[in-house]
Protein backbone atom coordinates (compact mmCIF):
# COMPACT_ATOMS: atom_id res chain seq x y z
CA UNK A 1 0.00 0.00 0.00
CA UNK A 2 2.75 2.63 1.02
CA UNK A 3 4.49 1.31 -2.02
CA UNK A 4 1.59 2.64 -3.86
CA UNK A 5 1.18 5.94 -2.33
CA UNK A 6 4.41 6.50 -3.01
CA UNK A 7 3.68 6.03 -7.07
CA UNK A 8 0.57 8.23 -7.26
CA UNK A 9 3.19 11.38 -5.85
CA UNK A 10 5.35 10.61 -7.84
CA UNK A 11 4.94 12.23 -11.10
CA UNK A 12 5.74 10.25 -14.07
CA UNK A 13 8.80 11.15 -15.62
CA UNK A 14 7.11 11.94 -19.27
CA UNK A 15 4.73 14.33 -17.37
CA UNK A 16 8.40 16.22 -16.04
CA UNK A 17 9.44 16.13 -19.02
CA UNK A 18 5.78 17.91 -20.81
CA UNK A 19 5.84 20.59 -17.85
CA UNK A 20 9.60 21.34 -18.29
CA UNK A 21 8.83 22.02 -21.99
CA UNK A 22 6.00 23.80 -21.38
CA UNK A 23 7.60 26.45 -19.20
CA UNK A 24 10.75 26.48 -21.94
CA UNK A 25 8.17 27.50 -24.74
CA UNK A 26 5.48 29.33 -22.38
CA UNK A 27 7.86 32.56 -23.43
CA UNK A 28 9.37 31.39 -26.79
CA UNK A 29 5.86 32.70 -28.31
CA UNK A 30 6.86 36.75 -27.46
CA UNK A 31 5.12 38.40 -30.39
CA UNK A 32 4.26 41.38 -29.47
CA UNK A 33 3.54 44.86 -30.27
CA UNK A 34 0.32 46.57 -32.35
CA UNK A 35 0.34 46.52 -36.22
CA UNK A 36 1.80 42.60 -37.02
CA UNK A 37 -0.06 41.43 -40.17
CA UNK A 38 0.23 38.20 -41.99
CA UNK A 39 1.91 38.85 -45.42
CA UNK A 40 1.38 37.32 -48.55
CA UNK A 41 3.14 34.04 -48.68
CA UNK A 42 4.09 34.54 -52.15
CA UNK A 43 4.65 38.15 -51.70
CA UNK A 44 6.50 40.08 -54.81
CA UNK A 45 9.32 43.08 -54.86
CA UNK A 46 6.66 45.01 -56.57
CA UNK A 47 4.15 44.09 -54.25
CA UNK A 48 6.24 44.75 -51.22
CA UNK A 49 7.46 48.27 -53.16
CA UNK A 50 3.92 49.14 -53.70
CA UNK A 51 3.86 50.23 -49.80
CA UNK A 52 6.92 51.98 -49.67
CA UNK A 53 6.61 55.63 -49.12
CA UNK A 54 7.43 56.56 -52.85
CA UNK A 55 9.11 55.12 -55.42
CA UNK A 56 12.46 56.86 -54.79
CA UNK A 57 12.72 55.60 -51.13
CA UNK A 58 16.13 53.95 -50.19
CA UNK A 59 15.57 50.76 -48.97
CA UNK A 60 18.21 49.30 -46.37
CA UNK A 61 18.03 45.79 -44.99
CA UNK A 62 19.48 44.53 -41.97
CA UNK A 63 20.83 41.12 -40.99
CA UNK A 64 22.57 40.18 -37.64
CA UNK A 65 23.26 36.57 -36.58
CA UNK A 66 22.83 34.52 -39.94
CA UNK A 67 23.66 31.11 -38.94
CA UNK A 68 26.32 29.71 -41.32
CA UNK A 69 25.67 26.32 -43.76
CA UNK A 70 22.55 25.30 -45.69
CA UNK A 71 19.26 24.82 -43.21
CA UNK A 72 15.36 25.24 -43.34
CA UNK A 73 15.58 28.80 -41.53
CA UNK A 74 18.45 29.14 -43.97
CA UNK A 75 16.67 28.59 -46.98
CA UNK A 76 13.59 30.34 -45.75
CA UNK A 77 15.12 33.36 -45.19
CA UNK A 78 16.56 33.76 -48.29
CA UNK A 79 13.82 32.57 -50.13
CA UNK A 80 11.92 35.46 -48.19
CA UNK A 81 15.12 37.92 -49.00
CA UNK A 82 14.82 36.93 -52.71
CA UNK A 83 11.20 38.43 -52.72
CA UNK A 84 12.85 41.82 -51.97
CA UNK A 85 16.09 42.12 -53.44
CA UNK A 86 16.04 43.76 -56.77
CA UNK A 87 19.61 45.25 -57.02
CA UNK A 88 19.04 48.46 -55.37
CA UNK A 89 18.92 48.24 -51.77
CA UNK A 90 21.71 48.43 -49.10
CA UNK A 91 22.29 45.53 -46.88
CA UNK A 92 23.72 46.06 -43.31
CA UNK A 93 25.26 42.38 -42.55
CA UNK A 94 25.91 42.36 -38.69
CA UNK A 95 28.04 39.26 -37.44
CA UNK A 96 27.12 36.77 -35.40
CA UNK A 97 27.50 35.55 -31.79
CA UNK A 98 27.26 32.00 -31.40
CA UNK A 99 29.79 31.36 -29.15
CA UNK A 100 33.48 31.06 -28.51
CA UNK A 101 35.68 28.57 -31.09
CA UNK A 102 36.69 25.66 -30.84
CA UNK A 103 35.72 22.05 -31.09
CA UNK A 104 33.09 21.78 -28.02
CA UNK A 105 31.94 24.92 -28.58
CA UNK A 106 28.58 26.28 -30.18
CA UNK A 107 30.39 28.80 -33.04
CA UNK A 108 30.34 27.97 -36.78
CA UNK A 109 33.61 26.28 -38.03
CA UNK A 110 36.06 29.05 -38.33
CA UNK A 111 37.28 28.05 -41.98
CA UNK A 112 33.73 28.55 -42.88
CA UNK A 113 32.33 31.76 -44.80
CA UNK A 114 29.76 32.84 -41.85
CA UNK A 115 26.23 33.17 -43.17
CA UNK A 116 26.72 31.19 -46.45
CA UNK A 117 24.81 30.79 -48.72
CA UNK A 118 22.81 33.77 -47.43
CA UNK A 119 26.21 36.00 -47.73
CA UNK A 120 26.27 34.99 -51.51
CA UNK A 121 22.50 35.62 -52.02
CA UNK A 122 22.74 38.98 -50.82
CA UNK A 123 26.16 40.02 -52.27
CA UNK A 124 24.89 38.91 -55.95
CA UNK A 125 21.61 40.43 -55.94
CA UNK A 126 21.71 43.55 -53.37
CA UNK A 127 22.97 46.90 -54.68
CA UNK A 128 25.71 46.46 -51.92
CA UNK A 129 26.27 45.32 -48.81
CA UNK A 130 28.20 46.48 -45.45
CA UNK A 131 29.30 44.28 -43.03
CA UNK A 132 31.00 44.26 -39.32
CA UNK A 133 32.42 42.32 -37.12
CA UNK A 134 30.47 40.64 -34.64
CA UNK A 135 32.09 38.87 -31.53
CA UNK A 136 32.44 35.32 -33.48
CA UNK A 137 34.62 37.03 -36.12
CA UNK A 138 37.33 38.13 -33.54
CA UNK A 139 36.61 34.47 -32.29
CA UNK A 140 37.96 33.00 -35.29
CA UNK A 141 40.61 35.79 -36.43
CA UNK A 142 42.73 38.79 -34.93
CA UNK A 143 42.40 40.60 -37.92
CA UNK A 144 38.22 40.17 -39.30
CA UNK A 145 37.95 40.51 -43.17
CA UNK A 146 35.19 42.94 -42.09
CA UNK A 147 35.96 46.73 -41.22
CA UNK A 148 35.73 48.03 -37.55
CA UNK A 149 34.42 50.99 -38.37
CA UNK A 150 32.85 52.91 -41.48
CA UNK A 151 31.37 55.97 -42.65
CA UNK A 152 28.90 55.22 -45.43
CA UNK A 153 26.67 57.97 -47.55
CA UNK A 154 23.97 57.63 -49.74
CA UNK A 155 23.86 59.68 -52.72
CA UNK A 156 21.02 61.25 -54.36
CA UNK A 157 21.14 58.29 -56.85
CA UNK A 158 21.07 55.88 -54.27
CA UNK A 159 24.65 54.78 -54.62
CA UNK A 160 26.19 54.19 -51.21
CA UNK A 161 30.41 55.15 -51.06
CA UNK A 162 32.64 54.99 -48.31
CA UNK A 163 33.97 58.26 -46.84
CA UNK A 164 36.25 56.83 -44.28
CA UNK A 165 39.43 56.01 -45.00
CA UNK A 166 42.59 55.38 -43.16
CA UNK A 167 46.36 54.88 -44.42
CA UNK A 168 49.80 55.81 -43.18
CA UNK A 169 48.92 59.12 -42.22
CA UNK A 170 46.28 58.43 -40.02
CA UNK A 171 42.32 58.24 -40.95
CA UNK A 172 40.40 61.12 -42.52
CA UNK A 173 36.45 62.07 -43.65
CA UNK A 174 35.66 63.59 -46.75
CA UNK A 175 32.68 65.94 -46.69
CA UNK A 176 29.22 65.45 -47.13
CA UNK A 177 27.80 66.16 -50.72
CA UNK A 178 24.57 68.47 -50.15
CA UNK A 179 22.61 65.90 -52.10
CA UNK A 180 23.18 62.95 -49.83
CA UNK A 181 20.21 61.33 -48.75
CA UNK A 182 21.56 59.27 -45.52
CA UNK A 183 24.84 58.62 -43.39
CA UNK A 184 25.73 55.44 -41.24
CA UNK A 185 28.40 55.38 -39.40
CA UNK A 186 29.44 52.10 -38.43
CA UNK A 187 31.50 50.87 -35.12
CA UNK A 188 32.67 47.89 -34.05
CA UNK A 189 31.84 47.54 -30.00
CA UNK A 190 31.67 43.78 -29.72
CA UNK A 191 35.10 43.97 -28.67
CA UNK A 192 34.00 46.49 -26.33
CA UNK A 193 31.03 44.48 -24.68
CA UNK A 194 33.50 41.23 -24.93
CA UNK A 195 36.78 42.76 -23.42
CA UNK A 196 37.98 39.12 -23.65
CA UNK A 197 38.45 39.46 -27.34
CA UNK A 198 41.29 41.65 -27.93
CA UNK A 199 43.89 42.23 -25.75
CA UNK A 200 43.79 45.63 -23.96
CA UNK A 201 46.16 47.22 -26.14
CA UNK A 202 44.51 46.91 -29.40
CA UNK A 203 40.94 47.25 -27.88
CA UNK A 204 42.20 50.69 -26.69
CA UNK A 205 43.62 51.60 -30.42
CA UNK A 206 40.65 50.60 -31.87
CA UNK A 207 38.46 52.76 -29.99
CA UNK A 208 40.73 55.64 -29.73
CA UNK A 209 40.58 55.63 -33.91
CA UNK A 210 36.52 55.27 -33.53
CA UNK A 211 36.55 58.03 -30.83
CA UNK A 212 38.50 60.25 -33.92
CA UNK A 213 35.68 59.24 -36.77
CA UNK A 214 32.96 60.60 -34.08
CA UNK A 215 34.82 63.92 -33.24
CA UNK A 216 34.98 64.15 -36.81
CA UNK A 217 31.68 63.94 -37.82
CA UNK A 218 29.96 67.43 -37.99
CA UNK A 219 27.94 68.86 -35.27
CA UNK A 220 26.20 71.52 -35.16
CA UNK A 221 26.88 71.73 -31.19
CA UNK A 222 30.49 72.16 -31.91
CA UNK A 223 30.29 73.74 -35.11
CA UNK A 224 27.00 75.85 -35.97
CA UNK A 225 28.47 77.66 -38.93
CA UNK A 226 29.21 73.78 -40.32
CA UNK A 227 26.18 72.11 -42.02
CA UNK A 228 25.18 69.41 -40.02
CA UNK A 229 24.79 66.94 -43.26
CA UNK A 230 22.16 64.29 -44.21
CA UNK A 231 20.10 62.52 -41.29
CA UNK A 232 22.67 60.21 -39.36
CA UNK A 233 22.22 56.18 -38.24
CA UNK A 234 24.69 54.37 -35.68
CA UNK A 235 24.97 50.99 -36.99
CA UNK A 236 26.71 48.46 -34.51
CA UNK A 237 26.42 44.80 -33.96
CA UNK A 238 25.72 46.13 -29.95
CA UNK A 239 22.80 47.33 -29.17
CA UNK A 240 22.71 50.73 -26.86
CA UNK A 241 20.26 48.68 -24.97
CA UNK A 242 17.83 45.59 -24.98
CA UNK A 243 14.63 44.18 -23.58
CA UNK A 244 16.05 40.71 -24.02
CA UNK A 245 19.43 38.95 -21.52
CA UNK A 246 21.80 40.89 -23.24
CA UNK A 247 20.30 44.25 -21.89
CA UNK A 248 20.64 46.45 -18.98
CA UNK A 249 19.74 44.28 -16.20
CA UNK A 250 19.55 40.96 -18.25
CA UNK A 251 20.99 37.38 -17.69
CA UNK A 252 23.64 38.32 -20.33
CA UNK A 253 24.19 42.10 -19.53
CA UNK A 254 25.67 43.29 -22.51
CA UNK A 255 24.37 46.16 -23.41
CA UNK A 256 23.55 49.80 -21.65
CA UNK A 257 24.09 53.28 -21.76
CA UNK A 258 26.70 52.85 -19.38
CA UNK A 259 28.49 49.96 -20.99
CA UNK A 260 29.45 52.17 -24.28
CA UNK A 261 32.44 53.52 -25.18
CA UNK A 262 32.84 57.19 -23.46
CA UNK A 263 32.73 58.22 -27.26
CA UNK A 264 29.95 56.64 -28.52
CA UNK A 265 28.10 56.94 -24.91
CA UNK A 266 28.76 61.20 -25.66
CA UNK A 267 27.68 60.62 -29.10
CA UNK A 268 24.50 58.95 -28.83
CA UNK A 269 23.18 61.34 -25.79
CA UNK A 270 24.72 64.90 -28.21
CA UNK A 271 21.59 63.45 -30.45
CA UNK A 272 24.41 63.05 -32.79
CA UNK A 273 22.63 60.28 -34.45
CA UNK A 274 18.88 59.95 -35.06
CA UNK A 275 18.74 56.19 -34.76
CA UNK A 276 20.34 53.10 -34.13
CA UNK A 277 20.60 49.82 -35.86
CA UNK A 278 22.08 46.77 -34.21
CA UNK A 279 22.33 43.06 -33.68
CA UNK A 280 23.38 40.71 -30.79
CA UNK A 281 19.80 40.22 -29.28
CA UNK A 282 18.27 37.01 -30.51
CA UNK A 283 15.13 38.82 -31.50
CA UNK A 284 13.51 41.66 -33.52
CA UNK A 285 12.76 45.13 -31.54
CA UNK A 286 11.49 48.35 -32.66
CA UNK A 287 11.88 51.21 -29.81
CA UNK A 288 10.86 54.78 -31.23
CA UNK A 289 12.70 56.12 -28.21
CA UNK A 290 15.94 55.58 -26.42
CA UNK A 291 15.29 57.87 -23.66
CA UNK A 292 13.52 56.32 -21.01
CA UNK A 293 16.17 53.35 -21.28
CA UNK A 294 19.26 56.02 -21.23
CA UNK A 295 17.69 57.21 -17.78
CA UNK A 296 16.46 53.98 -16.39
CA UNK A 297 20.18 52.61 -17.03
CA UNK A 298 22.68 55.02 -16.65
CA UNK A 299 20.90 58.22 -15.65
CA UNK A 300 21.73 59.54 -18.58
CA UNK A 301 19.61 62.33 -20.49
CA UNK A 302 19.38 62.53 -24.35
CA UNK A 303 19.04 65.94 -26.05
CA UNK A 304 16.85 64.28 -28.42
CA UNK A 305 14.80 61.16 -28.93
CA UNK A 306 16.49 57.94 -30.40
CA UNK A 307 14.90 55.37 -31.84
CA UNK A 308 16.66 51.61 -32.17
CA UNK A 309 15.74 48.25 -34.77
CA UNK A 310 17.45 45.29 -33.23
CA UNK A 311 17.68 42.85 -35.88
CA UNK A 312 19.30 39.89 -34.50
CA UNK A 313 16.84 37.18 -35.19
CA UNK A 314 18.35 36.24 -38.57
CA UNK A 315 19.48 33.00 -37.79
CA UNK A 316 16.47 32.48 -35.69
CA UNK A 317 14.94 33.74 -32.29
CA UNK A 318 15.85 32.62 -29.17
CA UNK A 319 13.58 33.12 -26.05
CA UNK A 320 14.09 34.60 -22.90
CA UNK A 321 12.41 34.13 -19.76
CA UNK A 322 10.84 37.29 -18.06
CA UNK A 323 13.73 37.09 -14.88
CA UNK A 324 16.25 36.95 -17.60
CA UNK A 325 15.28 39.58 -19.79
CA UNK A 326 16.61 43.07 -19.55
CA UNK A 327 14.82 45.53 -17.14
CA UNK A 328 15.19 49.33 -18.77
CA UNK A 329 13.70 48.94 -22.41
CA UNK A 330 10.13 48.03 -23.12
CA UNK A 331 10.26 47.99 -26.93
CA UNK A 332 7.13 49.53 -29.00
CA UNK A 333 7.48 46.00 -31.34
CA UNK A 334 9.37 42.49 -30.43
CA UNK A 335 9.26 39.35 -31.50
CA UNK A 336 11.34 36.28 -31.21
CA UNK A 337 11.19 34.26 -33.99
CA UNK A 338 12.61 34.14 -37.17
CA UNK A 339 13.21 37.18 -38.94
CA UNK A 340 15.42 40.54 -40.06
CA UNK A 341 14.33 44.39 -40.32
CA UNK A 342 14.15 46.59 -43.18
CA UNK A 343 14.00 50.28 -43.85
CA UNK A 344 12.76 52.67 -46.40
CA UNK A 345 13.92 56.32 -45.95
CA UNK A 346 11.45 58.91 -48.34
CA UNK A 347 13.76 61.87 -49.66
CA UNK A 348 10.71 63.80 -49.54
CA UNK A 349 9.88 63.17 -46.01
CA UNK A 350 11.82 64.08 -42.58
CA UNK A 351 10.23 60.14 -41.72
CA UNK A 352 11.05 56.69 -42.59
CA UNK A 353 9.47 53.44 -42.69
CA UNK A 354 10.57 50.48 -39.96
CA UNK A 355 9.66 46.90 -40.87
CA UNK A 356 10.16 44.26 -39.09
CA UNK A 357 9.81 40.71 -40.85
CA UNK A 358 8.92 38.08 -38.44
CA UNK A 359 8.32 34.03 -39.75
CA UNK A 360 5.37 32.67 -37.23
CA UNK A 361 3.41 29.67 -37.80
CA UNK A 362 4.49 28.76 -40.77
CA UNK A 363 4.01 32.45 -42.19
CA UNK A 364 5.53 35.50 -42.28
CA UNK A 365 4.11 38.67 -40.86
CA UNK A 366 5.33 42.36 -40.93
CA UNK A 367 4.75 45.12 -38.64
CA UNK A 368 5.19 48.98 -39.79
CA UNK A 369 6.10 51.94 -38.05
CA UNK A 370 7.27 55.19 -38.57
CA UNK A 371 10.17 56.68 -36.68
CA UNK A 372 11.67 60.25 -37.22
CA UNK A 373 15.29 61.46 -39.44
CA UNK A 374 14.73 64.72 -37.60
CA UNK A 375 13.81 64.40 -34.08
CA UNK A 376 13.54 67.93 -32.46
CA UNK A 377 15.36 68.40 -29.38
CA UNK A 378 13.90 68.02 -25.72
CA UNK A 379 13.23 70.84 -24.09
CA UNK A 380 14.19 71.89 -20.87
CA UNK A 381 11.09 69.94 -19.54
CA UNK A 382 10.01 66.54 -19.85
CA UNK A 383 7.33 64.07 -18.73
CA UNK A 384 8.64 61.97 -15.56
CA UNK A 385 9.77 58.10 -16.91
CA UNK A 386 9.11 55.37 -14.10
CA UNK A 387 12.64 54.67 -12.68
CA UNK A 388 12.02 51.57 -10.56
CA UNK A 389 12.17 48.07 -12.44
CA UNK A 390 8.65 46.14 -12.56
CA UNK A 391 8.24 42.80 -14.94
CA UNK A 392 4.12 43.38 -15.12
CA UNK A 393 4.29 47.00 -14.65
CA UNK A 394 2.52 49.25 -17.54
CA UNK A 395 5.61 51.03 -18.62
CA UNK A 396 4.34 54.95 -19.41
CA UNK A 397 1.80 55.04 -16.28
CA UNK A 398 3.57 53.03 -13.48
CA UNK A 399 2.82 50.08 -11.00
CA UNK A 400 0.71 53.07 -9.42
CA UNK A 401 -2.11 52.03 -11.46
CA UNK A 402 -3.43 49.02 -10.64
CA UNK A 403 -2.19 45.29 -11.88
CA UNK A 404 -1.77 46.16 -15.65
CA UNK A 405 0.18 43.32 -17.25
CA UNK A 406 2.67 44.03 -19.80
CA UNK A 407 4.22 40.86 -21.72
CA UNK A 408 7.77 41.33 -21.36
Amino acid sequence: MRGSEQARRKPPLTAALVALAALACTPGCRHRGPGWTPDPARATSTQERAEAPSEAALELIVLGSVRPGDSPRARRLGARLETLLDGDELVLWLGTDLGRAGPDARVRDCSSESGEPVLALVEAQAGSVWRLPGPDEWRCSPEPEAPSSWVVRVGADGAARADWSCGADGCALAPARLDDRLELVGLELATWAYPELLDDARRSALHQRQAELLDALPSPDRDPERPGGPPRLLVAAVPVDSAGAHGHGGRLERAGMHRLPEAVRDAVQAGQFAGVLAGLEPSLQLSEDLGPAMIRSARSFPKAPVFQVISGAAGGGRPALPTSRGRALIPELESEHLGFARLLVDPTSSWAEVELHAHVGGRWQVARAQVSLEPPAHGAVRPAVPIQPCLRCDPVKGAADGPVYVPR
